[in-house]
């Protein structure tokens, strides 16, 4: 009988060999967790878990609405109008615009025109994102998907840049980037939308998207001007942004100084001038055209969205309606940037109190002045990370020792936070969903400050207190944030509730 005898000095080298794999994959393992990329990674996961477990806790009211469905339906039979008819008792009203008339008959807040159905929103969210799941996978997705798709989208080009931006300090720190990432991702009311997706929601968080991608894409090019296929794709991803909503037509203004930037760079002087207007201006004027001859289409006008026509709580097809209403700002500034939300006496889960639907918001000193609005809460006071924001405009000086292409970015996300909300001051109504509008972009350049903060005080005595006074902001922020988007629009339950 042979049976094989095991030679040890085999069974050695086999063991050896185990061990030095074991020790390779042990290797491997922690140099991934030293990695700076990976760890940026990690944090973008869990943010993306948080975004997944406020859009599953929306309520099932939320559910089942889906106009951007009805919008890619149309499309896809070659037609601008949804694909829902309207009732036909709308025909036969004296004014079918008019609330107390309507009621009964119409789909809330679409546009009415012609006997069909219009969104007043741009089209861009439906032919990008609705359209091309149906064709791919026959999925008719609903509002609530398209919203978390776009804000994922959004927050990763989002935090992406800063991630870049912090690298580029010259002094990364994993503290400070966790603190900054939290806070623009949290305490921008993004978790808010993601609890009530309608297609109010959809257009938003589809503006935010393609701006944060056309501002990663920005951010790239002002690194290497020679690589033109950025700036070409910042101009697309600033169009799109307009696509969405039509108050993003100020991205032009960032344009206009990617060009001027471009145009000092003394290493890039071989691209003639019409090239270089061509690659900035071009696809974003051919989005803007896009839209114009999709407004003629729907309304014999490329000024009409379908706002003077959409059949909401007022009637806005009345000659008298104006979407500005100039007494507005001192409420709306209020609103947005101090009103701070309500702690519960006895501190039960949720700890704040957030009542539904509307209000007749007024300013506490000054109750003379008031305005119909839905809930809005205060960024600066509510996500007090922003507070560093303001640092960074009353410390004005730094910017002049940035780089070139560093004191651009602030500048332009400086812009991207004004401008919309000086817009959303004069806008004849405020809902908390709008201050995405600005957010983002603000808590940003807060964020830009803060690492500029840290890499001036890394060596000093200051950078303790900078980590503990960036994270402590960071974790109210957040944790604001989170518990809006879990109260969402429905409101939290009131003070008698307890759970």
């Amino acid at each position: 009988m042979n049976e094989s005898i095991p030679h040890p000095t085999s069974d050695k080298a086999y063991n050896m060999e185990s061990s030095s794999k074991m020790e390779k994959i042990i290797g491997y393992v922690i140099k991934a967790i030293k990695s700076k990329i990976m760890f940026f990674l990690v944090l973008l996961a869990i943010i993306l878990c948080i975004y997944a477990l406020c859009f599953l806790y929306r309520p099932e009211t939320y559910r089942s609405f889906s106009y951007m469905q009805y919008l890619g339906e149309g499309f896809l039979q070659g037609h601008t109008y949804l694909n829902y008819p309207p009732h036909p008792a709308l025909a036969t009203l004296p004014d079918p615009y008019e609330p107390m008339q309507n009621f009964f008959y119409k789909l809330h807040d679409a546009s009415y025109y012609n006997g069909k159905y219009y969104l007043y929103f741009g089209p861009v969210p439906a032919l990008l994102v609705w359209i091309p799941i149906k064709l791919l996978t026959g999925i008719a997705v609903n509002d609530g998907i398209m919203v978390l798709i776009l804000v994922s989208v959004g927050t990763s080009c989002l935090a992406t840049l800063l991630y870049q931006i912090s690298r580029s300090f010259g002094a990364f720190s994993r503290t400070g980037l966790a603190i900054v990432i939290l806070s623009i991702s949290l305490g921008t009311r993004l978790p808010y939308l993601l609890n009530r997706p309608l297609f109010y929601e959809v257009a938003v968080t589809g503006a935010y998207c393609f701006t944060a991608m056309g501002m990663l894409s920005l951010w790239r090019f002002l690194l290497n001007p020679k690589r033109y296929a950025w700036i070409i794709c910042t101009s697309l991803c600033f169009g799109l942004a307009v696509g969405c909503r039509i108050s993003h037509a100020f991205t032009i203004i960032i344009l206009l100084l990617s060009y001027g930037y471009w145009t000092k760079d003394k290493n890039d002087q071989a691209v003639s001038a019409p090239v270089r207007i061509a690659a900035v201006f071009g696809l974003w004027s051919l989005c803007i055209v896009g839209l114009a001859i999709y407004n003629w289409e729907r309304f014999g006008s490329i000024f009409e969205n379908g706002v003077h026509y959409q059949l909401a709580l007022w009637n806005q097809h009345n000659i008298n309606f104006t979407t500005l209403d100039f007494k507005a700002p001192l409420v709306h500034a209020y609103l947005y940037l101090v009103k701070p939300l309500k702690w519960r006496p006895d501190f039960n889960f949720p700890f704040f109190v957030v009542p539904a639907d509307f209000e007749m918001a007024t300013i506490p000193w000054a109750p003379y002045f008031a305005a119909q609005t839905e809930q809005v809460y205060g960024v600066l006071t509510n996500s007090p990370f922003s507070l560093f924001f303001i640092a960074f405009l009353m410390d004005w000086r730094i910017r002049k020792h940035w780089q070139g292409e560093m004191r651009l970015i602030a500048n332009i996300l400086f812009i991207c936070t004004c401008i919309p909300l000086a817009f959303l001051m004069v806008f004849f109504y405020a809902t908390q969903r709008y201050a995405v509008d600005f957010s983002p972009w603000m808590m940003s350049v807060a964020g830009i400050y803060y690492l500029h903060l840290l890499k001036s005080n890394r060596q000093t005595k200051c950078y303790s207190f900078w980590i503990i006074t960036g994270a402590a902001l960071a974790c109210y922020t957040a944790f604001t944030g989170v518990m809006m988007g879990y109260c969402g629009y429905e409101g939290c339950p009131p003070l008698a509730t307890t759970l």
